[in-house]
């Protein structure tokens, strides 16, 4: 239960955490004013006017009744969706590795199963699959670019830059 203003934080900077299901007569999860600090890289709702790379998904942490277990699901949104140049050590809170998958995920804890290493909020946006194997799918037709994390992220197919496959063909003739 937050005061005020601002349930999860108030002021500050914040880089690659999670900020949600907190609550506040002003500011559920976060406050912000003219003295705060920007969220980057954080999963929280609403969207914050201040910052960069943030997502409003809920973080789909392990489990929430009672609070006991927050690390993350393995179709989370958080996972690869962090800023590399923002950790600031190189273990999570269970002593394993911060960084797997070649970027960070938002969140206290780094989910250490198999899965792409494309942001998984990314691929859910697109409806594509989380287990790793729409990372070399289509790589005729998908380029990369690399954002602020430093981490190369694809570009999504458009109507019209497709691959071959997934190209409208003639109808057949017989």
């Amino acid at each position: 239960m937050g005061s005020a203003g601002g349930g999860g934080a108030r002021g500050g900077t914040l880089n690659n955490c999670v900020v949600y299901f907190n609550t506040a007569t002003n500011g559920a999860n976060f406050y912000q004013d003219e003295w705060s600090g920007p969220l980057n890289y954080c999963c929280t709702m609403p969207m914050p006017t201040n910052g960069v790379g943030n997502i409003t998904n809920e973080p789909a942490f392990v489990e929430t009744n009672g609070w006991s277990n927050l690390r993350l699901q393995s179709n989370s949104p958080c996972i690869n969706a962090g800023n590399n140049s923002c950790v600031t050590t190189s273990t999570d809170l269970d002593g394993n590795p911060r960084i797997v998958s070649g970027s960070v995920d938002i969140g206290a804890y780094e989910f250490q199963g198999p899965g792409s290493v494309i942001s998984y909020a990314w691929l859910q946006q697109f409806g594509l699959p989380t287990d790793g194997s729409a990372d070399l799918a289509h790589g005729d037709a998908m380029g990369t670019t690399t954002g602020r994390s430093g981490v190369a992220r694809p570009i999504p197919l458009t109507r019209s830059r497709r691959c071959a496959c997934c190209r409208p063909r003639p109808p057949a003739t017989t």
